[in-house]
Parts: C-alpha cells; sequence; structure tokens
C-alpha cells in the first residue's frame, strides 16, 4: 500500500469545500432534529410534572392536617 501526504492546507480547503456544500441542507435537518427531540423531551416531562403535581397536592393538605394535630395534641 502506497502511503498518502495530506499538509494542512490540502486539508483546510478539502474541510472548507466540504462545508460550503453542505449549506442549508445540514441546517434544516439539525433545525429538525432540535425541534422533533424537543418534542419528544420536553412536552411529556411538563405533562408527567403536571399530572405529579395534581396527585400530590391532596396528600400535601393531608399531611399537613395531620402534623399540625400532633404538634397541638
Amino acid at each position: 500500500m502506497d502511503k498518502v501526504f495530506i499538509t494542512k492546507e490540502d486539508l483546510t480547503k478539502s474541510i472548507n469545500s466540504q462545508r460550503k456544500k453542505s449549506g442549508p441542507f445540514i441546517t434544516a435537518l439539525v433545525l429538525f432534529w432540535l425541534f422533533t427531540s424537543s418534542i419528544v423531551f420536553f412536552i411529556p416531562s411538563v405533562v408527567f410534572g403536571l399530572i405529579l403535581l395534581i396527585i400530590y397536592i391532596p396528600f400535601y393538605f393531608i399531611d399537613a392536617y395531620i402534623l399540625e394535630r400532633k404538634n397541638n395534641g
């Protein structure tokens, strides 16, 4: 096998040419990925947090009533 030597300038030129070719398609793909991942993660976490809050509110008042009775008794 032959060895291939790439200079720093050749590497820089090839990276810059690839970056110029990848334009708006990569940007749209990244934005779509960010939007999709936020929908998949943030919305269910907010819904789950609200459900837990609704479930835990009655127990907070029950606990406060029990502790108040113990402290006064």
